[in-house]
């Protein structure tokens, strides 16, 4: 388990261990109920900070809230009656903070989503250059002149990044493209439907002969000469389009369909 003690989040790493920590020394009564309360407050915790929430999730950290506000009510009692803990006050802002989480949660979303815990981890990086890289005087212009050489660096690095992958574009073959399923080209475009990797024309008796091997292509010229004709709407007085085996169709390799997007 990797744990700093540096930052912010010292007690809630500590609040996590001292149960598991602790049980086989906290023997009186009032420590085991104050383990439970720990607990409880780890599980609550939990509940409140999931990236995802379900009405049933909601419900068991409501119950688990309730939970929670019964132990610390008993746990306040006892203490009450025991020198050295008569005077412990529990009013404190996170404790107050889970009586209206919930709610927050049905009408806000996620507890991240109003909540400043998403950008402690923004501040790694400055802080590791604080530790690492200045005198801990005047610390501003030290970390803002690494600041800019990460950047500086990182700029460099995309753009190497960048011309590989243009160079890799370069001299990719034509089979490769076809397994990325995106050419460079794109044929014809029609409405949502684009095609593309276009082959040279050919006759329908040299492309039967060429595909004998494969079952979709036996009597492709006649499959092809119903499915147009049943496709195009015959006008009155005008024949049925027959094609023949001397006919050329032009192969495209390439389908792709935009399907439309709901705003």
């Amino acid at each position: 388990m990797s744990t700093a003690f540096n930052d912010g989040s010292k007690h809630e790493d500590i609040a996590k261990m001292i149960v598991l920590a602790s049980h086989n020394v906290l023997e009186r009564p009032i420590d085991v109920l104050l383990l439970r309360l720990c607990r409880s407050y780890q599980e609550l915790s939990l509940y409140a900070t999931m990236k995802l929430h379900t009405a049933d999730r909601i419900q068991d950290g409501e119950a688990e809230f309730k939970n929670f506000g019964e132990l610390l009510k008993e746990y306040i009692e006892k203490a009450k009656r025991i020198p050295g803990l008569d005077e412990k006050k529990f009013d404190f802002p996170k404790i107050h903070a889970h009586k209206h989480m919930f709610d927050d949660i049905r009408r806000k979303g996620v507890s991240r989503n109003f909540g400043t815990k998403i950008d402690e981890a923004l501040h790694g990086s400055i802080r590791n250059t604080y530790q690492r890289q200045t005198n801990f005087k005047d610390v501003a212009p030290q970390i803002l002149r690494s600041d800019h050489r990460t950047m500086v660096g990182k700029f460099i690095r995309d753009q190497i990044d960048d011309l590989d992958e243009i160079r890799r574009n370069e001299c990719e073959t034509p089979d490769e493209e076809a397994e990325n399923e995106t050419p460079r080209d794109v044929a014809e475009k029609v409405d949502n439907v684009a095609l593309g990797s276009r082959l040279p024309a050919i006759t329908f008796d040299r492309l039967e002969q060429e595909m004998e091997t494969d079952t979709a292509f036996s009597r492709f010229r006649l499959k092809f000469s119903t499915f147009f004709a049943s496709f195009l709407h015959v006008y009155e007085g005008r024949n049925r389009v027959n094609l023949k085996a001397t006919d050329e169709i032009v192969p495209y390799r390439f389908l792709k369909i935009f399907l439309p997007v709901s705003r």
